[in-house]
């Protein structure tokens, strides 16, 4: 644009308003100013995990036994350590249940997994 202003193409892809801007360096608020954790929380926000992203193309990829085995190994990942945070169950269930593995047979699997590691 002639005015200065990036071009609309340019500001979409960039990642929206708090994509850092090619016309002007990123400045950094204080340590104490209020607006610098409303940029933490931005930040997260944005790196959060979308579990329907994923689990809708398990959903069209896996039959049952499929994501039943997913789920499986999801178990075995999270009881290595010899113990389940809540986390580690509460990412579990809300996969299982996005991936349409009925609630009876998430805890059955759970409880193969952790007798398995006994």
């Amino acid at each position: 644009m002639l005015d200065g202003s990036p071009p609309p193409q340019l500001f979409a892809s960039t990642g929206g308003p708090f994509a850092p801007s090619p016309f002007r360096p990123p400045t950094t608020p204080a340590p104490n100013d209020p607006a610098r954790t409303d940029l933490v929380a931005v930040a997260a926000d944005r790196d959060a995990i979308d579990l329907y992203h994923f689990t809708s193309l398990i959903n069209r990829t896996l039959d049952d036994d499929g994501r039943r085995r997913l789920i499986e190994m999801m178990w075995q990942m999270a009881c290595v350590d010899g113990r389940i945070s809540e986390f580690e169950d509460n990412i579990l269930w809300r996969v299982a249940d996005l991936i349409n593995v009925p609630q009876r047979e998430r805890i059955e699997i759970r409880r193969r997994v952790a007798g398995e590691r006994e």
